[in-house]
């Protein structure tokens, strides 16, 4: 475990904050998404975070006993409009074709996709998921705690009880995870496995203190000068991974073989058809799904009540029955007819998630959440979480 305490900078970050009117976490999550980046070569980066997980529009949450934390894919990205997949606008509308995209573009950005999905902390990360069909979504962890800490609003001040201190043990699976509290002054932890060379995790954490004063400071700054600025002052961070070319992991849309991998069939075999879900599975599982005596093949799942959650439940009950289905086709294709034709058997896609390659000699995970998924898949769950609101 490394820990660092830089003194005064928890003010700036605040005033910084509540300059570009985003909250002191998003401006912390820009900061951790940009040392993935330093440390992957990515420019578009999937971290986990957790939330508190009580809706506040819920009367009454916080005073419901009981954990509701949840942990919840955060995607970071760090390249502007040009890092997402298929291209396009960036989140907040903004075109970084006539100027460099820098710092502050990045924490708006990151704050408009958080505050659009703020209404879904609640979604389970395994139902995630499952309905994505894809393995593990990110391999570094990021926590911001905020708690008051007022003396004299402790439960038992009046009798004068009072809590002199709170210690914490925990730990994650994670090969890094970085906590940061901002509560009182700025507290900056970041845990690492063994298998993380201690001299990279330090390079990591000095990095993440050093982003945190540029974006205290210095938020016009472009993101290409501070990424080019940290592979300059911590080599470590890019240590074992020289081999690598970015996106090594990731196989370019529309490439040959098969989902899991498997070479392409020869050109002179034809492939074999494809195996169909029948219509009847599908309209099974809607009729389930929706608590409906009967589904014709051309009913619209909407129109029959469904809702993005009751989708999820498709899309889980389907693969519990042996077929996957992309999130986002119960969407495009509502009719248990058209459905039917968009889904997949499980026993042709790997199960397990791509492996990504590294080099020989370097036995330290790469740290890179997003090498081993797609732009296809990266695609979906942004359309399932935005579908979730």
């Amino acid at each position: 475990m490394l820990h660092a305490a830089p003194d005064g900078l928890a003010d700036r970050l605040v005033r910084s904050a509540r300059a570009a009117q985003v909250t002191p976490a998003d401006v912390v999550t820009t900061a951790w998404g940009l040392v993935l980046a330093a440390l992957t070569g990515e420019r578009d980066v999937l971290t986990g975070t957790t939330v508190a997980g009580r809706p506040a529009e819920i009367e009454g949450a916080h005073g419901v006993p009981g954990m509701f934390v949840n942990t919840v894919p955060v995607r970071v990205p760090v390249g502007g409009p040009g890092a997402t997949p298929g291209g396009g606008s960036s989140d907040d509308g903004s075109d970084d074709g006539a100027r460099a995209w820098t710092v502050a573009d990045l924490v708006r950005a990151v704050h408009e996709r958080q505050a659009r999905l703020r209404d879904v902390d609640h979604v389970a990360l395994a139902d995630v998921q499952r309905a994505l069909g894809v393995g593990e979504l990110f391999d570094t962890l990021l926590v911001v705690e905020n708690y008051p800490r007022d003396a004299d609003a402790q439960p038992g001040a009046a009798v004068g009880l009072r809590i002199t201190d709170v210690q914490g043990d925990d730990r994650t699976q994670y090969p890094l995870a970085l906590t940061v509290d901002v509560s009182e002054g700025l507290s900056v932890q970041l845990d690492h496995l063994a298998s993380v060379p201690a001299d990279r995790a330090g390079a990591a954490l000095a990095a993440v203190v050093e982003v945190l004063g540029l974006l205290a400071e210095a938020p016009e700054t472009p993101v290409e000068d501070v990424l080019a600025g940290l592979a300059e002052r911590y080599p470590a961070l890019r240590e074992g991974l020289a081999a690598v070319p970015p996106g090594a992991g990731t196989p370019p849309e529309g490439a040959p073989g098969e989902p899991d991998g498997a070479p392409p069939a020869s050109l002179g075999t034809p492939p074999p058809a494809p195996a169909r879900l029948p219509v009847l599975v599908v309209r099974e599982v809607f009729a389930q799904a929706l608590g409906v005596q009967d589904v014709a093949d051309d009913d619209n799942f909407f129109a029959l009540g469904g809702d993005s959650i009751v989708a999820m439940k498709v899309t889980t009950t389907l693969r519990a029955r042996g077929w996957t289905v992309d999130p986002r086709s119960v969407f495009a294709a509502p009719t248990p007819a058209s459905l039917a034709l968009r889904a997949r058997p499980l026993d042709q896609l790997s199960e397990a998630p791509r492996a990504i390659p590294r080099p020989p000699s370097d036995s330290s995970p790469l740290v890179s959440p997003l090498l081993a998924m797609s732009a296809s898949e990266l695609g979906d769950l942004d359309d399932l979480m935005r579908n979730l609101t």
